[in-house]
């Protein structure tokens, strides 16, 4: 729709079992989806009492919140069921609060009416959610949106509660509904809000390593990397993966043939800036070339771009990168036998419209260090910049690529 002519259509004026509402703006169509969730905020007296002794004992609001989200989590399940109006309208929070399952609009209700019990002030939330969602047509008021999240605005920053997962961190959004505009719907009617957006401080995996090479080449490596913000998003699949599973995630990710993965471990840190903690011990047979006595071998074993876009005759449409990232890498290498640095590129730099990528190697006695930095930049670019991106991709694949040769002393 942002490349070729389009007509969209809504009603001006709808009703919708019974329902009556109007499209003329966004505060019309958030009063139409009020008016559904009329009386669905009762709780029974007894549920009511159960969330205000919960967190009686608490002054602050967010950590009030923390415990509602919980019990929230420890307690129902996403189940979509939609029965007439239901596609449109979210069941009662009573119901949900007895069957424990509901979809997304009755699962951030019940939200909203456990925040209401313990008298904090929070609002639904209509959002096209998914990693790649269109952005709305914000100049168009319709119904643009498949999700209802929560929203809680506080003094000092707003709360976005995702309520249909039990297992997501608390405050925590990820690539499903993160950076995009949505409709808060309040008393008044509807207004346009814009969801949490990571950056690329948020947005962070570094990776800290040693690798121990024999003179014949074969190598141990033992690492541990962070992964945050969007990369945490992508990694938190792992968690509910069996050992199997896991492992076959991890030496898909290495690309290196005849690895032997000796142990492995994750450890989640669930908070407002979520993360994951991987340890990876690794055998790796003919890690490096020994030949006349030389040793070869490629520095960056974890980290190398594989996907570098085609290029084309002519590109028609703008680029686009929708998330900021960066990467770090120190990897030290250990040689238990000596050598001399006989070829190695020790340092390269590289910076574009599109990100910055270095790496530096330094070799101190028997050891090397590698760091590779790499960051890739958020933004909407010109169809002109498209070969630009290419040549700055390939040339971060062809340094990610280096080797190192080594004399034997």
């Amino acid at each position: 729709r942002e490349y070729f002519p389009a007509v969209f259509l809504a009603p001006g004026d709808f009703e919708i079992a019974g329902y009556k509402g109007n499209c003329e703006s966004w505060n019309n169509f958030g009063l139409w989806f009020k008016d559904l969730c009329v009386d669905k905020l009762k709780l029974d007296d007894d549920t009511k009492k159960k969330i205000q002794d919960l967190v009686a004992g608490d002054t602050s609001t967010v950590e009030k919140v923390r415990k509602l989200y919980q019990f929230l989590q420890n307690k129902v399940r996403y189940v979509s069921i939609q029965i007439g109006i239901g596609d449109w309208q979210p069941i009662s929070a009573e119901t949900v609060n007895n069957v424990s399952y509901g979809d997304c609009k009755a699962l951030s209700n019940y939200m909203c009416a456990l925040l209401y019990s313990a008298k904090i002030r929070s609002f639904p939330v209509l959002v096209d959610a998914g990693e790649d969602a269109e952005l709305i047509n914000e100049g168009f008021p319709s119904n643009q949106f498949n999700h209802v999240i929560v929203c809680v605005p506080l003094k000092a920053d707003t709360l976005w509660l995702e309520c249909t997962d039990q297992e997501i961190p608390f405050g925590f959004l990820g690539t499903f509904t993160d950076d995009r505009k949505a409709l808060l719907v309040g008393s008044q009617g509807g207004i346009i809000v814009k969801t949490k957006k990571y950056s690329i401080h948020d947005n962070t995996q570094i990776r800290d390593a040693t690798i121990t090479i024999d003179e014949s080449g074969n190598a141990i490596s033992t690492s541990s990397t962070d992964y945050r913000g969007i990369k945490y998003d992508a990694m938190s699949r792992v968690l509910r993966m069996d050992d199997f599973d896991k492992k076959e995630l991890i030496l898909n990710k290495i690309k290196t043939p005849h690895c032997k993965l000796v142990n492995f471990n994750f450890l989640e840190t669930k908070s407002f800036d979520p993360s994951i903690r991987e340890k990876l011990n690794i055998e790796i047979p003919e890690f490096g070339t020994v030949t006349a006595g030389k040793l070869m071998f490629r520095p960056n074993f974890f980290n190398i771009i594989s996907n570098v876009p085609l290029r084309v005759g002519q590109r028609k449409a703008p680029v686009e990168i929708r998330r900021s990232f960066a990467e770090i890498d120190s990897i030290t290498f250990i040689l238990k036998s000596p050598f001399n640095l006989k070829h190695a590129p020790l340092e390269y730099s590289l910076r574009s419209v599109f990100g910055d990528y270095s790496y530096k190697i330094t070799f101190y006695n028997s050891s090397i260090t590698y760091l590779r930095k790499f960051a890739l930049k958020k933004g909407k670019f010109p169809t002109t910049d498209y070969s630009s991106l290419v040549d700055f991709l390939s040339s971060v694949q062809s340094a990610d690529n280096i080797q190192i040769l080594l004399d034997k002393l």
